[in-house]
């Protein structure tokens, strides 16, 4: 079954699983691991690792192997049944607008299929969007599925993981082609590599795909970028992008910026720098936060810090099995992108209030996975993603703080 080749290949990359779930959605394949997570009455964050978040209007939406959600008016939270699997799925990625449309895909625990869901109305009510266009081998030794999906600028893009096992579960075949959605049609992204099968064409997995701006689009693929500039929706031609001192590292991952004066940017980071575009033609590299030894850089996330200010906040993972993880880095911007100074997060100005206490509880010596600002210039509420499995009774893999920041981290 497809379970039992995921905890084998889980077992044996388990960290690397970290760096790969934070940014790009794929974490399908650790989905065994993620089920066999401990949950609480109370919490079930506790001893958990929450891997992604996203938002509509009216709801949050937490990602670890299933999907959890809850009002942002408050309340419980509680497993989402999507059509046709109920709970009893791996979600392997996740995309919103903030607003009306968010969609899911998940691969079933009970036949191994793979689909995409979407709700139109803010997850009020959700129907299968479908793979129309993606072709998915489920039978024998080859257990294809949808390994990550991103929304920008409007258009839903969708990553095709082959994958066979061919006959040894640790050294499995992949392939990876990235599709574009035209209505519910997906069609393949022209311009970076593609595959057409197991171990045939592309074997390097899409980290992500983003807006740039209202007219561009980026995907990380590999150590290299690629912007599309179609002009309008569904932005299916790409270019590789140029990457001013680029370090020859894989790009992680892809976001956004939420500072828009004078121009909005995009993000893009590896596992030791942190890039930004206001083109997407071109990444230059900016001041990065120094990691101890086996640290990385899990995500990056732009927060305000007042009406017209803003810091990068900057979440680290570990490659090592020791846990030794930096939490989170603080960096004020004097204007988009330009840090000269980070902070640990025991030193910053998010929640200074849990300096000596929650922070010290919620986030020393463990790997972040995930950040996630809600809100405005004015206020809204910054979430953490944590990888908290087998931690301890007191770890928790979802927490928040509100802003403006003058309370402290919570557990969820």
């Amino acid at each position: 079954m497809k379970s039992s080749r995921y905890l084998s290949i889980a077992l044996a990359g388990l960290f690397a699983a970290l760096l790969a779930s934070s940014c790009n959605n794929s974490f399908g394949a650790f989905s065994a691991i993620q089920k066999a997570q401990q949950q609480s009455s109370t919490s079930d964050f506790k001893q958990a690792s929450v891997v992604n978040f996203a938002q509509t209007t009216n709801n949050y939406y937490a990602v670890m192997a299933a999907v959890y959600w809850r009002p942002i008016s408050g309340g419980s939270w509680s497993s989402l049944a999507l059509p046709g699997v109920g709970t009893n799925y791996a979600c392997t990625g996740i995309a919103s607008n903030g607003t009306t449309d968010i969609y899911i895909s998940a691969t079933s625990n009970t036949d191994n299929s793979s689909n995409i869901y979407h709700s139109a109305d803010g997850g009020v009510t959700w129907t299968t969007f479908g793979i129309a266009g993606i072709n998915l081998t489920v039978s024998g030794t080859e257990y294809d599925q949808i390994d990550g999906i991103w929304l920008a600028n409007g258009t839903l893009y969708a990553q095709l993981q082959y994958f066979s096992t061919s006959g040894v579960v640790q050294s499995p075949n992949v392939g990876y082609s990235l599709y574009y959605a035209t209505g519910s049609n997906f069609s393949l992204v022209s311009g970076p590599p593609s595959a057409t099968g197991p171990g045939v064409g592309n074997t390097t997995p899409f980290m992500g795909v983003a807006a740039a701006t209202v007219s561009v689009n980026c995907l990380a693929y590999g150590a290299s970028l690629y912007y599309s500039t179609d002009g309008s929706a569904p932005y299916l031609t790409f270019t590789q992008a140029t990457i001013n001192s680029g370090d020859g590292n894989i790009v992680m991952g892809l976001k956004s910026s939420l500072n828009t004066s004078p121009s909005a940017g995009l993000f893009a980071w590896t596992s030791s720098h942190i890039y930004l575009t206001t083109s997407g033609s071109s990444f230059s590299a900016i001041n990065s936060p120094s990691l101890s030894s086996d640290n990385f850089i899990s995500d990056v996330q732009e927060v305000p810090t007042g009406t017209s200010s803003y810091e990068l906040v900057v979440g680290t993972g570990t490659n090592n099995v020791s846990y030794t993880a930096n939490g989170y880095f603080e960096g004020a911007e004097s204007s988009l992108g330009s840090v000269s100074t980070w902070l640990g997060g025991d030193l910053g100005q998010i929640a200074p209030n849990s300096i000596s206490s929650t922070y010290d509880a919620l986030f020393a010596s463990k790997p972040v996975t995930k950040l996630f600002y809600s809100g405005n210039a004015t206020s809204g509420t910054f979430f953490a993603g944590i990888s908290a499995s087998g931690l301890g009774t007191t770890a928790y893999g979802l927490v928040s703080a509100p802003y403006p920041w003058t309370g402290s981290w919570t557990a969820q």
